[in-house]
């Protein structure tokens, strides 16, 4: 006989009192949890944060979400006027608590279910505003590509209120990761579609109206209701949607995001304040979790957007140097959200007839063309100058936590070398076409004084940014009877950048007190030796490195 679900509910799973003492679950709970992240794609873990922790940083961050929503400027998930992201409020100490950042049941079942030890890379959280009934979000998955079929990450979202179907507890497809597949979500067909998800002939996380209905029939979606101090997990393939809130009080919860250390995306980080680093680097010897973020200057973190993206430090000051000079800008953006997008156009203050903003990966070559016809098409002529200046995902100049020698494996080499490499081979090669038209044309790469004085060991990143010294000599030599100069401009530790974010102040001290000009660069001084480079002043160099380090270099 076949047995009949009578009712579809979340699994709950709570704890013994030897369990609260002990800051463990038992096997058997343990077990009850996998079986429900494994069949549900969701688990409620009960009454495991102290409330009084968490009505503190509610209280706090209901008068920010006031703020934000009073900012006419303020983008809105899905584009639907009920729900954005909110930082939680991390730069402050009194709103920091051990059982919401670090909770040892929910690192207990993120090391059982996603492999030993995961990696907390991905921190924000999710606002539903009072009084906006009848505005609720499209079913979706939070990825936007062809994602694994195994538990490769998932998000854990604390409440910071009750959670009721009258002030919009999520809406969950129970069981739908088990078989997720691209396939069932919104093929981008428009470019307006894709400026904050993806690329065209790519999935979108929106689900397809065909797969709902199919879902439908078989397991249909519910909205578990759930109390705050309470963590509530879910798959990262997981369907689900914001609903609304009809009440007169913001309904927040903090997403923390695990991923599993078999899945190989290294670019994820979190942004967080470096005046709050003793807390969250704690976990550096916790064997529980990887804590993988970039540090920055309270006054730095302040203009981070949430954590769904980054501005790109030192390719903002390079157009923000070539705008100032006259000169019609074409910015890059892959590595950039679009609520950041958005805020650079404000910050250029250009119009669309000085300044566009595309999405490309310089590692797929017909990206790279695309963006180049795009540009010509835009202004009607060609670019008449290419800086590579395109940086592997979030790469974090920390030598200690990067691999020595004796961990080195060939794909760490291979991430550098496809951004470094690759990505000037692609740009080089779609640009031809415009300098020959032009008659002339300028090639500017970006490289590194590691180069000349490794100091550090990033193995992989300074043996690419070599190759790319010696692809550009060799491009030099190539080009430079079709009038086409190809440098390259390398500089030390930028004070600040992404990258640099999680330098610790103590290696800026030290630079600065061993270089002659007593001062660590920053972008901007890059920038200046950019414009050189292209400028009518550089018409008779090429195949030349100029280092910009404040005379740490000089060979």
């Amino acid at each position: 006989m076949i047995a009949t679900l009578q009712k579809d509910e979340v699994q709950v799973v709570s704890l013994s009192p030897d369990e609260r003492r002990n800051c463990k679950y038992a096997p058997a709970t343990l077990q009850r949890a996998l079986e429900a992240m494994h069949q549900d794609g969701l688990v409620l873990l009960k009454g495991v944060i102290d409330p009084a922790h968490i009505a503190a940083v509610n209280e706090k961050m209901c008068e920010d979400a006031d703020r934000k929503r009073a900012d006419p400027g303020q983008l809105y998930n899905h584009c639907v006027k009920s729900n954005f992201l909110q930082r939680p409020p991390v730069n402050d100490s009194s709103y920091l608590f051990d059982d919401v950042y670090f909770n040892p049941f929910l690192l207990q079942l993120a090391n059982a279910y996603l492999g030993h030890k995961p990696i907390w890379n991905w921190l924000t959280s999710n606002v539903a505003l009072s009084n906006t009934s009848g505005m609720r979000q499209p079913a979706h998955k939070d990825c936007s590509f062809a994602h694994p079929q195994y538990p490769y990450y998932f998000i854990a979202n604390i409440p910071l209120c009750d959670f009721t179907i009258e002030n919009g507890a999520t809406e969950f497809w129970l069981g739908s990761h088990a078989h997720a597949h691209p396939h069932e979500q919104v093929i981008a067909t428009k470019p307006e579609e894709v400026v904050e998800y993806g690329r065209l002939g790519e999935p979108l996380p929106a689900i397809t109206e065909e797969a709902k209905e199919a879902r439908m029939a078989i397991r249909p979606p519910l909205q578990p209701e759930c109390s705050a101090g309470d963590i509530m997990i879910r798959d990262l393939r997981l369907w689900h949607a914001g609903m609304p809130n009809g009440t007169d009080r913001h309904r927040i919860m903090i997403g923390l995001g695990y991923q599993s250390p078999h899945y190989p995306n290294y670019t994820m980080r979190c942004h967080l304040p470096l005046s709050q680093q003793n807390f969250f680097m704690k976990a550096g010897g916790h064997d529980m979790v990887e804590v993988r973020a970039n540090f920055y200057e309270d006054g730095e973190f302040e203009k981070k957007g949430v954590d769904v993206g980054s501005s790109r430090g030192l390719g903002l000051a390079i157009a923000k140097a070539f705008r100032d000079e006259g000169a019609k800008v074409v910015v890059n953006y892959f590595h950039t959200a679009e609520d950041r997008i958005a805020a650079l156009t404000k910050e250029f203050g250009s119009t669309e007839d000085e300044v566009l903003f595309f999405r490309a990966d310089v590692t797929d070559a017909d990206e790279v063309q695309a963006l180049f016809a795009a540009a010509e098409r835009h202004f009607g002529k060609p670019i008449a100058t290419v800086v590579n200046n395109a940086m592997v995902g979030d790469f974090a100049f920390n030598g200690d936590a990067r691999p020595k020698v004796a961990d080195l494996t060939w794909s760490n080499f291979d991430a550098q070398l496809q951004g470094f490499l690759r990505g000037s081979l692609n740009t080089t090669q779609a640009a031809l076409a415009g300098f020959e038209k032009l008659g002339s044309g300028r090639i500017v790469n970006v490289g590194s004084n590691l180069f000349q004085n490794p100091v550090v060991p990033y193995h992989d990143y300074t043996a690419a940014k070599g190759a790319l010294l010696a692809f550009t000599r060799t491009c030099a030599a190539d080009l430079g009877p079709r009038g086409v100069t190809v440098n390259m401009v390398s500089g030390g530790l930028l004070q600040v950048t992404d990258a640099s974010a999680s330098t610790p102040k103590e290696v800026f001290d030290h630079i600065k007190a061993v270089t002659p000009l007593r001062k660590v660069t920053t972008p901007e001084d890059l920038a200046g030796a950019v414009l050189f480079f292209a400028s009518p002043w550089a018409g008779a160099v090429t195949g030349q490195q100029m280092v910009v380090d404040g005379g740490l270099v000089m060979n």
